[in-house]
């Protein structure tokens, strides 16, 4: 590709970042909407918080508190199972759609020595799993019932599980944003003139996110095993390993950093502005 072109690439990735976290503020707003009638502005501004912190703590737990505050504390118990089910909603694409590629991908360069039915048979089973657990929590928690843990944390979700339209809804939501940023990935590397097959691209890709959803670390830290990963996966492809690091950078950076760095302004603005209202 021309630089020109490489250039106009890189663009489009960057263009596609405030559509990916867009796409999530669509999704919480949309799990809220069962509870308390929120504007898209005020679901991506909580979005925005929740990056910030998540940013600092394993698993990005703190994605959860950051997106507390901005909301009243009545909305805080919604607010909190509607992020759960936003995060098992994405986790649930990230696997069933990793899966099968990984299925692929590792057939095809021999990765695992497991059969490929095996493979199938076994992670069918995991994804049938995460789907019992997405559809049918509210009922698998009232196993709990009677215990102080579900009196005082868990009888809000029982009592309140949101309808199966809105969790069919948040799957397709999350589908969309899984192709948005599978897409930057694969943006980058045709940015870096790196990318050969599209398609075995893709399920390299989609193979790597699959590993790097398992690990609870925080993306600061996360990013150096992010890294040792995405150079795993596209060393069997015989890629360039420093550009394959770079290309996962780059993606840390646009999709993480960037917004971190609004999320942050947001807080100390709304932390400012209660200051002087207190």
């Amino acid at each position: 590709a021309t630089s020109t072109a490489s250039w106009g690439i890189l663009h489009v990735v960057l263009i596609l970042m405030p559509i990916n976290w867009l796409l999530e503020s669509k999704k919480w707003q949309l799990a809220m909407s069962h509870f308390h009638s929120i504007s898209l502005q005020t679901a991506m501004l909580c979005i925005l918080s929740g990056i910030s912190l998540g940013l600092l703590t394993p698993a990005r737990v703190g994605e959860y508190l950051g997106r507390l505050l901005l909301v009243e504390k009545s909305m805080h118990k919604s607010s909190l199972y509607s992020s759960f089910l936003c995060s098992i909603s994405q986790n649930l694409i990230t696997l069933t759609i990793g899966i099968l590629a990984g299925i692929y991908f590792c057939s095809g360069i021999d990765l695992i020595d497991i059969s490929r039915d095996l493979l199938i048979v076994s992670n069918t089973i995991i994804v049938i799993i995460a789907l019992v657990i997405y559809y049918g929590h509210h009922r698998l928690l009232q196993l709990f019932k009677g215990t102080q843990l579900y009196e005082r944390h868990l009888s809000f979700i029982s009592e309140n599980s949101i309808p199966k339209l809105i969790l069919h809804k948040l799957l397709w939501l999350s589908a969309l944003r899984y192709a948005v940023y599978v897409g930057q990935y694969l943006g980058v590397l045709c940015f870096l003139g790196i990318s050969q097959d599209t398609f075995t691209d893709i399920t390299a890709i989609s193979t790597m996110y699959l590993i790097q959803s398992t690990l609870p670390l925080p993306p600061i830290i996360g990013l150096l095993a992010r890294g040792e990963i995405a150079v795993l996966i596209f060393s069997y492809l015989s890629y360039d390993l420093v550009l394959i690091l770079l290309s996962t950078s780059i993606i840390w950076v646009i999709n993480l950093i960037l917004p971190a760095l609004l999320g942050m302004m947001i807080i100390i603005r709304s932390n400012i502005t209660k200051a002087i209202k207190g």
